[in-house]
This record gives C-alpha cells, structure tokens and sequence, in this order.
C-alpha cells in the first residue's frame, strides 16, 4: 500500500511525463511493449528483452527487490504469490486502493505528442487484480 501510494504521488507530480503499463502486460506482449517504449523515449537504439544488471539491481527500496530482476531478461510468467498469507480484510483493503490508485496512474499517464505515440495505457491489462 505504501509503495503503490509513492507511485501514484509521483504520477500525480508529473502528468503527462511518464509511460505507463502494467507488468502483465509486458510479460504477455513483451516485444510490442519494448517497442512503444522505446518509441516513447525517442531512443535511437531499441530496448531489449535482456538488460545489464547494475550495483542497485534488486536492492529493497530502490526498485524491484524480487529474485527475478536478477535474471537480467524479462520474465514471461508471473508470481502466483501463494506463499504470502494476509489477512482477508487487508487483502480487500489492498485491493480497493490498488484499483483506484491504478486508474489514476494511468489516467495521468499520456502519449509523446512529438511522436504521436499511442496512449501508454492502451497497453494496459484492464482485468489486472491483486492475488
């Protein structure tokens, strides 16, 4: 709750200055995703699916801490997070915030009007739900 509350306060600070997708949605459309980003950004050498780890790559705090950033290449399943047991109250709490946190990040988020890019959140997986 606290890390979707940062995000969604810096999305609010910069409208219309960020891509935004879901991780589903680069798991399962790994290629199209790199490909708009990459257009988003303008960069004259496109993403790839394999990165270069760095000194902070999986450190708490500073990003994603999970195992799986470690690998160095994206990772096209996904973490059924059975192991992690919360009360059904919280669960439902969580839930309710991660879904009106969520439209609002991608309510902010908005195309590259130089490139005529198209809306980052047409990349986005509307039927996306906590575990």
């Amino acid at each position: 709750i606290e890390r979707l509350t940062a995000i969604n306060d810096f999305c609010e600070q910069n409208q219309g200055q960020y891509f935004y997708y879901d991780a589903e949605s680069i798991r399962n459309d790994t290629n199209n995703c790199l490909t708009q980003l990459s257009d988003y950004l303008e960069l004259s050498t496109p993403l790839s699916s394999s990165y270069q780890l760095f000194s902070q790559t999986g450190k708490e705090r500073v990003g994603d801490s999970s195992e799986q950033i470690k690998s160095g290449r994206v990772i096209t399943h996904g973490n059924s997070y059975a192991e992690i047991e919360l009360d059904s109250e919280l669960l439902n709490k969580a839930n309710s915030l991660f879904n009106k946190l969520r439209q609002n990040i991608i309510d902010n988020a908005k195309p590259n009007p130089e490139t005529n890019h198209p809306k980052p959140h047409d990349l986005v997986d509307n039927s996306v739900k906590l575990p």
